[in-house]
């Protein structure tokens, strides 16, 4: 076997240390990519739950943003205290309005461990959820803590998709403000 110096590194090395960087810088750098739009999720319209961002190394559209190529990250700033039932609750009711029992099914053991990872939120706190295009991995932080990272193009666009999805999206006029100029 051959091996690729660079300063005494073998070249596989290498490029097994680019891949690690690469893959952690780009969930660590959504604060340096830039804001795509932003807005607000209420409950029934009168009770901010959290202001919510949406960030891109990439031109997005409404078109291309589920794309499993194209990294992205939503930051969601709680403005009220939740459990983790409420959250389970909430993504649930939207992706079985969003999607079929059969790809619901299909992608249930990633989404479990996904949920499981859950942590209850106060306010103030701040989740993060970070899909990287390029090895398809999606981060899930809180207070920028890693609370889990799963290697699934299809959970990154279905579990993205509840507010990124032209289907039924959790609130129209957040998708609406996200996409309307763009």
């Amino acid at each position: 076997m051959k091996f690729h110096y660079i300063k005494n590194i073998p070249l596989s090395l290498f490029s097994i240390l680019i891949v690690s960087a690469l893959s952690t810088t780009a969930f660590a750098s959504y604060d340096k990519w830039p804001l795509v739009s932003k807005g607000q999720v209420r409950y029934m319209k009168m009770i901010k739950v959290y202001d919510i961002s949406l960030f891109s190394p990439t031109k997005v559209n409404a078109n291309n943003i589920l794309s499993p190529n194209v990294s992205k990250c939503l930051k969601l700033d709680y403005a009220v205290s939740l459990t983790v039932d409420k959250f389970r609750l909430a993504t649930n009711k939207v992706l079985k309005r969003q999607h079929t029992s059969d790809y619901l099914r299909s992608i249930k053991k990633p989404l479990e461990t996904l949920q499981s990872a859950y942590k209850p939120v106060k306010k103030g706190d701040t989740y993060t959820l970070c899909y990287n295009g390029s090895n398809k991995f999606m981060r899930l932080e809180l207070n920028n803590n890693k609370l889990v990272e799963i290697q699934s193009a299809e959970l990154a666009k279905a579990y993205l998709g509840i507010w990124l999805s032209k289907n039924k999206p959790i609130s129209g006029p957040l998708y609406d403000s996200f996409f309307a100029s763009k």
